[in-house]
Formats: C-alpha cells, structure tokens, sequence
C-alpha cells in the first residue's frame, strides 16, 4: 500500500510540474565540454544509448537468418520492435521465431513505441507477469563484487549475447530510464558497475530502489526492449570526477529502505537517508555533489516530489557554482576552570570527498570570523568524506564566536558560530566566502 500510494504521488507530481513529452531516439555522443565559459545553458542529461539500439542489433540478426533461410516476408524495423510487445518471448527467442516463420505479425499493434511518451502502461503490461515478472533482474542487497556474482542471485539469466550491440557506449556514473513500465509512473536505477564478473560473465550491473529497498540489479538486452530502456549521461559529470563521487554516495545506501507514504513531501539529499525512492536516490548522489539535475524546471527538492522524468530535464551551466555543502558544527561540551576554558566543538564533512579545514583555536569577533581577518591562531585538520573530529576552541576575553573555513576553486567559505549556550548547547550559524589571494 505504501509503494502505491508513493507511485501516484511522483506521478501527481509528475503531471503538475512538467508536461514535456519524451522522446526514445537516441542522439550523438556531445563534445566533452566547451573550452571557454558558456554564456548559455546547456542540457544537465543527454541520451548515448537506447532499446531502440538494442533492436536494431536483433533486427541485423534477423535479416541475416532470413537471407540465409531464403525466406520471404522480411518486416520492417518498426513492425519487427513494436510485433515483440504481442508476445511473451525473450528478445532471443522472439528473434528466432520471426526468423523462422513461427510467430506471425500480430496486427494492429498495441501501441507504437517509437512514438509514445513519457509515463505509458507498457503494452506487455498483461502478459508479461508469468512470462517475466517484475524485478526479475533484482540481484539482492549482500552481494560482494570483489567476487563474481553467484548463479543464485540471479533471478532469470542475464541476455548479453548479440554481437550487433555495443555496450562501450554505457559508462559507470549513467542511469537507465525505463519508459515502458507496468506502473503508473516510470523507473530509474543508477549504473554502478559495467563489466562485473558472474556466473554467466560479465554484466553491467545497477544499484536501484525497488519495493524491497535499495538493490543490486543488472541491465540486459531483455531488460533493455521489455522496459523501453534509455540511458543517460549527466554533462560532464566524468570529465569533472563527479561520477565517481556520486557512485559512492549510491554505495553507502544499499540495503536501505524503499520510501514510505511520509517520504513523498520532499526529495532528500543526504547521505544519511535512510529511504529512497528510484529518482530520489539519483537525484540525491549527484545534488550532493554539485550537480541539480532538476536546475532550471522550477523543481523545489525541499517540497517536491522528485518524478523521473524530471531528471532528463533539467538544465547545466559552468556559470552556476558547482554546490559544495557547508561542514557541520556542533557543540560537545563546555570545560571550565580557574586558567582554561574551552568549547568542544564537533567538526563533521557531509561532501563525498576530504577537506582541509582551518579553524580559529581562540574564540573570534563575529565580524573577524565573517571576513577570515585578525585570526592569529589558526589550525588546520583533514576530514576525509563523511568524517568528524573533536577541536578545542578556547575562550578569549570578550571574543564571543567561533571561525570555520575552507577553500574550494579559489573560494574560502566561511562559517562562523555565534550566541553560543553553556546550557542548551545551540549556536546561531552564519556562512559567508571571500576570494582568496
């Protein structure tokens, strides 16, 4: 009940904050980046991959065999893809039957899928539950990729074997969009590993927030044409390291919790989440790394739903500041005596990669701390990802705040506590940058 109801609330939200349609071509592979600053925005995502490739290579297969076995009645591309949907076949299977006359053109087609839009009950929707159920290509949560995947995480095998089909093009940091699906709303999953060893080879395996909680799963040629599969590329992500960083975030939430009905008034960020949805958890690993892949559609993450289809289409510009969060300050404890007072201050770096964090050991003037000025005791520490540390900042006459910095591409931000309580243990935080020299 809890996944129905969070399905119809992505789709509500879906159809109020965008009505774009979705087109399945695929599009050439972009330039890796202007060399000098763009002046105008350019697409957060673009496509380098899709089902329709995958057909195409099946197609190849199915012309040859028909030229071999000297067979008349060869069909055309589109009757070829949109025909597979009438059956319950494998693609494999599906290839060979047309091949060999024993499946016939099922006419009229359910629907064309080289024409539909984003959000469309797949036409396989009613027969595909025997033949494969959903989720059929869910590995589980306890898998160790230091090791080949065992034969019994799989479900179903994986279908990787038509040699028309260039998988290359798919790179780690991608995420799959399935714009076929049996649900009301349509699904993500993150590409985490592209040539993981198993049992039956090597695959390319996901990470993905199903019904069961955040799991490992692959991608195959079935998967790919069942699903109506579209890959993504998020703009510059790789060239700028981001793709890395936002596929440790994706490791640190497998085996988490699928989201429940309270989980779909906002779109979370952090890393400490405990429940996903699909596009939730895509949304959060490249956010927390500098990249909204909803800029520009007017998608609010604090109050909104984050919809799938809103993460192809959002907005990328070199102008706009890669986000880098603030650190986390919090009081430990207050230590007094007759020669020394001092302030425990519990330092911790939410970023998905180390910092060098300088600190003021005395206590400041607000408006020193704000400008990074008049400092004369400062210290420095290395916080590596998602690490804290204690400090010691002591007390300074009438100095009543404490100064946090850090510098990133020629920035040194700024954090600075102030109205600090011996009782309650709160501060009152304010954030500031100044360039540095």
């Amino acid at each position: 009940m809890k996944r129905l109801f969070l399905v119809f609330a992505i789709l509500f939200s879906s159809l109020i904050t965008n009505n774009t349609s979705f087109s399945i071509e695929s599009t050439p592979l972009r330039p890796a980046a202007h060399q000098s600053t763009m002046t105008e925005y350019d697409d957060a995502v673009y496509q380098v991959f899709s089902f329709k490739d995958v057909f195409e290579g099946y197609y190849e297969k199915y012309q040859r065999s028909v030229r071999i076995r000297t067979l008349d009645s060869e069909v055309s591309f589109e009757d070829f893809c949109n025909n597979f949907y009438q059956y319950s076949y494998s693609i494999e299977d599906y290839t060979e039957k047309m091949s060999s006359h024993e499946i016939p053109l099922q006419k009229p087609f359910a629907t064309n899928v080289f024409s539909k839009t984003a959000n469309q009950i797949s036409p396989r929707s009613n027969i595909i539950k025997e033949a494969f159920p959903d989720e059929k290509y869910i590995l589980g949560k306890d898998l160790d990729n230091s090791q080949p995947t065992p034969k019994s995480a799989f479900q179903r095998e994986p279908i990787m074997s038509n040699e028309n089909i260039d998988y290359d093009e798919i790179w780690e940091g991608d995420f799959l969009y399935e714009t076929l699906t049996d649900l009301p709303t349509d699904h993500v999953a993150f590409i985490y590993e592209i040539n993981q060893p198993s049992y039956y080879g090597n695959y390319i395996q996901t990470v993905e927030a199903v019904a069961s909680g955040v799991n490992y799963g692959f991608l195959d040629d079935t998967r790919f044409v069942e699903k109506g599969v579209v890959i993504y590329r998020v703009y510059r992500a790789h060239e700028l390291g981001i793709a890395g960083k936002a596929k440790d975030f994706i490791s640190h939430q497998i085996g988490k919790n699928y989201a429940g009905v309270s989980d779909f008034f906002s779109t979370d960020v952090s890393i400490n989440e405990n429940n996903w949805y699909c596009s939730e958890l895509i949304y959060a690993a490249y956010y927390s790394n500098g990249i909204d892949l909803c800029y520009g559609t007017g998608f609010d993450h604090t109050t909104e739903v984050c919809a799938p289809v809103l993460l192809t289409t959002g907005k990328f510009s070199m102008e706009i500041p890669l986000m880098e969060l603030n650190l986390e300050i919090r009081i430990v404890s207050f230590e007094s005596s007759f020669f020394n007072s001092h302030w425990i201050i519990n330092v911790s770096n939410p970023n998905n990669h180390s910092l060098t964090i300088y600190y003021n050991s005395k206590m400041c003037f607000e408006d020193d701390g704000l400008k990074w000025t008049n400092l004369n005791d400062v210290n420095e520490i290395v916080l590596d990802a998602h690490e804290s540390e204690n400090v010691t900042i002591a007390e300074n006459f009438f100095a009543t705040s404490i100064a946090f910095s850090w510098c990133s591409n020629g920035i040194r931000r700024i954090l600075v506590g102030t109205n600090l309580s011996k009782d309650t243990y709160t501060m009152t935080l304010l954030s500031g940058e100044i360039e540095e020299s």
